[in-house]
């Protein structure tokens, strides 16, 4: 992985943890206080799906994985 889609990828693992949290918390969550909680699920999910397009726009862009894959063949 190129350092760009290292960060990016950090990022999105903290999206999914993020979201994760905000579940689970949801579960738990009853009358306004669930309302309150879905909207923050929803605001993460949002999150997460920018998050994990941005990689993949990342490693299409610039080839991050073709070029790994060349470097590991030609050692």
């Amino acid at each position: 992985m190129c350092s760009v889609q290292i960060k990016l990828a950090a990022q999105y693992e903290t999206a999914a943890l993020a979201y994760r949290s905000a579940v689970a918390r949801m579960k738990e969550s009853r009358g306004q206080e669930f309302e309150r909680a879905w909207r923050l699920v929803e605001h993460r999910r949002e999150f997460l799906e920018k998050a994990r397009r941005v990689v993949r726009e990342h490693e299409l862009e610039h080839f991050c994985h073709v070029q790994e894959s060349f470097a590991a063949i030609t050692r």
